[in-house]
Protein backbone atom coordinates (compact mmCIF):
# COMPACT_ATOMS: atom_id res chain seq x y z
CA UNK A 1 0.00 0.00 0.00
CA UNK A 2 1.44 3.78 -0.55
CA UNK A 3 1.39 6.35 1.98
CA UNK A 4 2.12 9.90 0.56
CA UNK A 5 3.02 12.72 2.56
CA UNK A 6 2.65 16.77 1.15
CA UNK A 7 3.48 19.59 2.97
CA UNK A 8 2.19 23.12 1.63
CA UNK A 9 2.81 26.82 2.55
CA UNK A 10 0.48 29.40 1.80
CA UNK A 11 1.43 33.29 1.06
CA UNK A 12 1.94 34.06 4.83
CA UNK A 13 4.19 31.49 5.02
CA UNK A 14 2.08 28.95 7.31
CA UNK A 15 2.98 25.49 6.62
CA UNK A 16 0.81 22.29 6.93
CA UNK A 17 1.06 18.74 6.26
CA UNK A 18 -1.59 16.55 4.46
CA UNK A 19 -0.90 13.11 4.27
CA UNK A 20 -3.11 9.97 2.60
CA UNK A 21 -2.96 6.40 1.69
CA UNK A 22 -4.75 4.34 -0.83
CA UNK A 23 -8.25 3.57 1.42
CA UNK A 24 -11.50 4.34 0.54
CA UNK A 25 -13.98 6.24 2.96
CA UNK A 26 -14.78 2.76 4.11
CA UNK A 27 -11.18 1.21 4.73
CA UNK A 28 -10.89 -1.09 2.65
CA UNK A 29 -7.15 -0.81 -0.08
CA UNK A 30 -7.93 0.55 -3.28
CA UNK A 31 -6.23 -0.93 -6.19
CA UNK A 32 -4.04 -3.30 -4.22
CA UNK A 33 -1.04 -4.26 -5.62
CA UNK A 34 -1.57 -1.06 -8.40
CA UNK A 35 1.22 1.45 -7.26
CA UNK A 36 -0.22 3.85 -10.03
CA UNK A 37 -3.94 3.80 -9.35
CA UNK A 38 -3.42 3.70 -5.62
CA UNK A 39 -0.96 6.94 -6.68
CA UNK A 40 -3.90 8.63 -8.74
CA UNK A 41 -6.67 7.94 -5.22
CA UNK A 42 -4.41 9.36 -3.16
CA UNK A 43 -3.34 12.46 -4.86
CA UNK A 44 -7.22 13.15 -5.85
CA UNK A 45 -7.63 12.67 -2.19
CA UNK A 46 -5.10 15.46 -0.93
CA UNK A 47 -6.35 17.67 -3.35
CA UNK A 48 -9.73 17.41 -2.06
CA UNK A 49 -8.01 18.15 1.52
CA UNK A 50 -6.28 21.31 -0.07
CA UNK A 51 -8.97 22.45 -1.56
CA UNK A 52 -10.99 22.38 1.90
CA UNK A 53 -8.10 24.15 3.80
CA UNK A 54 -8.02 26.81 0.46
CA UNK A 55 -4.56 25.75 -1.02
CA UNK A 56 -4.06 24.28 -4.22
CA UNK A 57 -1.64 21.81 -5.92
CA UNK A 58 0.78 24.41 -6.88
CA UNK A 59 0.91 25.37 -3.14
CA UNK A 60 2.49 22.03 -2.29
CA UNK A 61 6.04 22.55 -2.15
CA UNK A 62 7.43 18.53 -1.21
CA UNK A 63 6.16 15.23 -1.98
CA UNK A 64 6.96 12.24 0.01
CA UNK A 65 6.09 8.27 -0.92
CA UNK A 66 6.20 5.96 1.12
CA UNK A 67 5.78 2.21 -0.05
CA UNK A 68 5.10 -0.36 2.21
CA UNK A 69 5.03 -4.50 1.35
CA UNK A 70 7.59 -4.29 -1.19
Amino acid sequence: MLQLLVEAVDQHAAEFLVAGAAVDDGGEVVASGDAYEQTKFIINKIRNILDLAGFKMTDVVRTRLFVTNM
